[in-house]
């Protein structure tokens, strides 16, 4: 059991579900543009769009709710507080 390596819950999760192949696919991007401090946005920013198109889909929503709804929040928060005026 020790011997397994460790998935974050996320990875667990989004592999789970119709658009795993897709999220593997970017994982991978992200992990060689990390390696080698490139630019993560330029080199792997498609294939972020190419699994959130996929997780969109129709079909495939209700089970990657949880996900979308947190980049929803994500985007509106927008993460510039200075910025808001209220």
């Amino acid at each position: 059991m020790d011997d397994e390596p460790y998935e974050c819950p996320m990875c667990t999760f989004m592999k789970g579900g119709n658009c795993k192949d897709a999220f593997v696919t970017w994982e991978e991007c992200v992990d060689r543009v990390r390696e080698k401090d490139g630019d993560l946005a330029g080199e792997c920013g498609e294939l972020f769009m190419d699994m959130h198109a996929c997780m969109m889909k129709e079909e495939n929503r209700p089970y990657y709710a949880p996900m979308l709804e947190m980049q929803a929040e994500m985007v509106a928060g927008g993460g510039d507080e200075g910025d808001r005026t209220e």
